[in-house]
């Protein structure tokens, strides 16, 4: 298992949350700090008005564990939210 630690700038578009390398993640901890906008999570069609989490500014989700034969890719999680707004995220990877 490994740790990552993500500070991640938003474009203002769909975007993958860790697109360096695909990794299998066991849990992950996603921050929307300070007095931000609205950051949404879902797949790749992830928008304001489809998405499957909404995080509020100033709170975090956990999303798992996972199973380690069935864990969650990095490919596969998306993100969205205003440009130039920055999140907070942490893998505990495969």
């Amino acid at each position: 298992m490994a740790v990552i630690q993500i500070n991640l700038t938003l474009t203002g578009a769909a975007q993958q949350l860790y697109s360096t390398k695909r990794h299998g993640i066991r849990e992950i901890t996603i921050q929307n700090p300070g007095s931000q906008a609205t950051v949404y999570i879902g797949t790749s069609s992830v928008s304001s008005t489809a998405f499957g989490y909404a995080l509020a500014t100033g709170t975090s989700v956990k999303i798992g564990p996972f199973s380690g034969d069935a864990p969650l890719n990095t490919n596969e999680l998306y993100v969205y939210g205003t440009q130039s707004q920055v999140i907070n995220a942490l893998l505990i990877t495969h």
